[in-house]
């Protein structure tokens, strides 16, 4: 049976591999969408061609993978650290607490890797390209869109390591 406080009851380095894992899985089967959806939101044409579909994986992957391996250690940190030592289930309000602090926080590490890959997506540079020309910019550039994105995975955490386990054990 999983526990509701499935990300207290591993270490950091399972929650790591967990979240790395799933982080790489989940790029691997839905880059294409993702492009659609950046693309359309630029204006750019739809593509089928796996050329320009898979423009940005390799940031993609290292944006998602460390995204979710963060939110999975960052929220079993957080959680332990509520507990204080004590082996006591979490309320309600600390699981989402927690999975929404761990979601939020990951955004400032994520913001710039995801704004290179949409960069990657729309110009067709390489990486080390997309990341100099971003830096170039200076701060305000490379940190385009990060609030946005810390309360977007923040949500997403809260939903994900907060909501889903604070449902399965109500049902």
């Amino acid at each position: 049976k999983l526990s509701a406080n499935m990300s207290k009851n591993l270490s950091e380095s399972e929650n790591a591999v967990l979240g790395a894992v799933g982080g790489f899985l989940d790029v691997t089967l839905l880059q294409a969408t993702n492009y659609w959806k950046n693309a359309s939101q630029q204006g750019l044409p739809f593509e089928t061609n796996p050329r320009v579909l898979y423009r940005g994986y390799f940031a993609n992957c290292l944006n998602n993978s460390t995204s979710v391996m963060l939110q999975f250690v960052g929220t079993g940190l957080v959680q332990k650290a509520i507990c204080l030592g004590e082996d006591r289930d979490l309320t309600k309000a600390e699981q989402l607490a927690a999975a929404f602090s761990s979601g939020y926080l990951s955004g400032f590490i994520c913001g710039p890797i995801e704004l290179a890959m949409i960069q990657q997506q729309r110009k067709g540079t390489t990486l080390p390209a997309t990341a100099s020309s971003l830096v170039a910019g200076g701060p305000s550039v490379v940190t385009r869109g990060t609030f946005g994105i810390c309360m977007r995975e923040g949500l997403y955490c809260a939903g994900v390591l907060g909501l889903t386990p604070v449902l399965r054990k109500m049902i």
